[in-house]
């Protein structure tokens, strides 16, 4: 090929490529519209606000990662992914958090997360939510997450059981050498000793011990699992009849 050819080849493409750019940042490839998705408590417009993608910039311009880590700000919301498409729609995709359990503060309560994340900081009672007690608390904000060894060993707990496990729960207690106590929904104390690796195991044998106590439509006063292999149970005396 001659070098007038070539250079006249490379013209060409460089032309193309120039045209090509300009017509993918223009208002051709504005946003068209700003789809949310995976939201149910925080609304789609605090999303898309949170987001702040410019209408009158081209979607290729959009700094996605940047948007996706301001949605990522609301407390309750735990991880946000942005996405771009050729039709010029911005798909907002969010996972947002969900409260786990509940902690005593102050004259209020507290609702964390798994993570031990603060989402909400309630005056009355959260009812449906297992309690967790013995954690010190420092002063809190709405979306703070809690660094506390003896708090994530409380949530590790009710993680570690199964979903009908947790509903029989009604608190979980850390105690000061992390001696970790749970409290049933009908009033047994279970005592699974210091935290550690078998507490996973200990749990368990704990969800075994309900399911027979349920079917056999008997109770327990407590239940020691700090040996899981030698588990104490003493039952609940059965109430009295009233002879008249």
């Amino acid at each position: 090929m001659r070098p007038s050819r070539l250079a006249l080849w490379l013209l060409i493409l460089l032309i193309a490529s120039a045209a090509g750019t300009s017509y993918l940042l223009s208002p051709a490839f504005f946003p068209s519209r700003i789809e949310v998705t995976g939201n149910s408590v925080v609304a789609a417009e605090t999303i898309r606000d949170l987001a702040g993608i410019p209408l009158d910039r081209s979607i290729w311009q959009l700094d996605l990662g940047a948007a996706a880590r301001r949605v990522e700000h609301h407390p309750l919301i735990r991880t946000a992914v942005v996405e771009r498409r050729w039709d010029g729609t911005v798909l907002i995709t969010v996972e947002e958090r969900t409260p786990f359990a509940a902690l005593p503060y102050f004259d209020a309560f507290l609702l964390v997360d798994l993570t031990g994340a603060v989402l909400e900081i309630r005056q009355a009672f959260p009812t449906g939510f297992p309690l967790v007690t013995g954690v010190d608390l420092p002063a809190v904000a709405v979306g703070q997450l809690l660094d506390s060894g003896p708090l994530q060993w409380a949530l590790d707990t009710l993680f570690y059981l199964t979903e009908a496990g947790r509903g029989a729960v009604s608190e979980v207690h850390v105690g000061p050498d992390l001696e970790i106590t749970l409290y049933t929904v009908d009033g047994a104390r279970v005592l699974l000793g210091r935290a550690d690796a078998r507490l996973s195991r200990k749990l368990q044998f704990l969800e075994g011990i309900l399911w027979e106590l349920q079917e056999k439509g008997e109770a327990a006063e407590y239940i020691d699992l700090r040996y899981p292999d030698h588990p104490v149970i003493k039952p609940r005396p059965a109430p009295r009849k009233d002879p008249g």
